[in-house]
């Protein structure tokens, strides 16, 4: 979803909703620290690789398994 300001005609990127917009690099659909990216949308966190994203397909994130971070359900 983006902002939408009726008097500049600008949008802006909203970080957590899990689309990918230009400013952002990695936003998996939440601004939660423990999810693949980072909650700024700025990048992938450690341990996680973070894949696809577009206007119209969410990002995934897989968790790396056996990298010395717990994440997930590990």
């Amino acid at each position: 979803m983006n902002t939408y300001n009726p008097d500049s005609t600008t949008c802006t990127p909203i970080c957590g909703d899990g689309m990918m917009k230009p400013g952002e690099i990695c936003d998996d659909g939440n601004l939660l620290d423990n999810k693949g990216c980072k909650p700024d949308c700025s990048g992938n966190l450690p341990g996680w690789n973070c894949l696809g994203g577009s206007l119209t397909t969410p990002v995934t994130c897989i968790g790396i398994c056996a990298d010395g971070y717990i994440k997930g359900t590990e």
